[in-house]
């Protein structure tokens, strides 16, 4: 039996909440020292941090979207006299349709910084 897909959707959601908050409390100013530093004192971690953290946003964004819509669309296919027939319906749920588009809204943004940050004229 496959995991209940609100569950996975509100873990997801914690799981980033928290990931959020731990960077904010590394990110505050102690002993005058940064410790996130740790990801730019070597270059070694430096190129897994630039792998790994663009990863992690960007594919929990798009696996958030993917669940939403999974649970909005429903797909029925089924044959008859030689013919195939499909039906799809979409039953919009408010806090899908909320996280939806607060995930699409972010990887919208996400991409518009990419493009801002690695095309524009210097």
């Amino acid at each position: 039996m496959p995991p209940d897909p609100k569950v996975t959707r509100y873990l997801l959601i914690a799981k980033s909440i928290s990931f959020v908050k731990e960077i904010k409390i590394n990110l505050s100013l102690r002993d005058n020292k940064f410790k996130l530093l740790i990801f730019y004192s070597s270059q070694e971690v430096l190129w897994w941090f630039n792998i790994i953290s663009p990863a992690v946003f960007l594919f929990g964004l798009i696996v958030s979207i993917m669940l939403n819509m999974f649970v909005m669309l429903s797909l029925k296919i089924w044959r008859e006299n030689k013919t195939i027939h499909s039906d799809i319906s979409f039953k919009p749920k408010l806090a899908n349709l909320i996280i939806s588009g607060i995930s699409f809204i972010s990887l919208a943004l996400l991409f518009a910084y990419a493009v801002g940050e690695n095309f524009t004229t210097r």
